[in-house]
């Protein structure tokens, strides 16, 4: 049996789960597709009223690829 990821979990429990916006999880399928939304816009403010959140926001700005922006990997 496979485990399911964390936000699998929350979304069971109704929370309105965002993602702005990494997808790369190594999983098979649609990782975009485990979000109430995904996307560089998403935002747990769309959520229904009321209604419990989980928001992640993945910032760039320290991502080891931005220490050598001329070099492209092969």
């Amino acid at each position: 049996m496979r485990n399911a990821c964390y936000v699998t979990y929350l979304r069971e429990q109704g929370y309105y789960c965002t993602n702005n916006s990494k997808t790369d999880y190594n999983f098979k399928g649609d990782d975009a597709a485990i979000w109430d939304a995904c996307s560089g816009k998403a935002t747990y403010k769309n959520r229904p009223a009321g209604k419990p959140f989980f928001a992640i926001f993945n910032l760039t700005v320290s991502h080891e690829s931005s220490l050598f922006p001329g070099v492209i990997a092969a």
